[in-house]
């Protein structure tokens, strides 16, 4: 049986599972993709608050 899944994901978290990575910009698809096979959404909260401080941060010293 073949079965299709489909996520929603926000530009706000491509770009802080980029942030994860070290990397700049939002994931491609591929690497949504990989990220779900991996972790699913189980760290989703700990991805955006990290992104999240970041900002802050990067804010505050302006």
């Amino acid at each position: 049986m073949k079965l299709h899944i489909l996520f929603s994901v926000s530009d706000r978290l491509r770009r802080a599972i980029n942030f994860h990575h070290g990397k700049s910009g939002q994931a491609t698809r591929q690497e949504v993709r990989s990220w779900l096979w991996q972790h699913g959404h189980s760290k989703d909260e700990e991805l955006l608050r990290a992104l999240f401080e970041a900002e802050e941060k990067q804010n505050a010293q302006r």
